[in-house]
């Protein structure tokens, strides 16, 4: 949720790919990670706090993966292998437990990172903070449309509060001779 990591990036994330002093996680080939596509590699910029969180979690890790597992890594096989399943399976649990209905849930958290990128920075923002190749896959796939998309400009066409209008003065006028009627019966 915090950096929008797909399930393998966070599954054979390593301390190493954490730039402390610039606050980004680096999403790159290694040893036993290979990312998605040619361009779904780069850098993933995290706010100071989450940097600061992690910190901790370091300080007190006993290995080199981030999410620590006692399943080793399997680079060699040719299907998805995830260290870290037995920790995907809780989340996906706690998660809809607390309101998260996706097939996917911990893709649903990503797909969010993408939509406040959006919502702050842009749909170019969210498509490189992504690391999508292509920003279609952004716009179809990732964002919710969660804001209205007017440009306020209707305002211009709306009557100054200090002018009444014919129409308003005669429906006034309508009423006020009916509630006279009334008044007399």
């Amino acid at each position: 949720m915090m950096a929008g990591l797909r399930r393998n990036e966070i599954d054979k994330l390593e301390w190493s790919a954490f730039d402390w002093a610039k606050g980004m996680i680096s999403i790159q080939t290694t040893k036993y990670f290979t990312p998605k596509s040619e361009g779904s590699g780069g850098d993933v910029e995290i706010d100071p706090e989450v940097i600061e969180l992690f910190r901790g979690f370091k300080a007190r890790a006993t290995g080199s993966f981030v999410v620590e597992s006692n399943i080793a890594a399997r680079p060699e096989v040719g299907y998805s292998h995830y260290r870290c399943q037995k920790h995907f399976d809780a989340l996906a649990i706690w998660l809809r437990e607390h309101g998260v209905t996706g097939a996917r849930p911990l893709h649903t958290l990503r797909k969010e990172y993408g939509s406040q990128v959006c919502a702050k920075h842009g749909i170019w923002a969210a498509s490189r903070a992504l690391r999508h190749s292509d920003i279609a896959i952004t716009s179809q796939h990732y964002l919710d449309k969660r804001q209205s998309m007017v440009v306020g400009l209707g305002r211009l066409l709306a009557q100054p509060k200090n002018v009444v209008s014919i129409a308003g003065d005669i429906e006034r006028s309508k009423h006020g001779n009916s509630l006279r009627n009334s008044k007399k019966n």
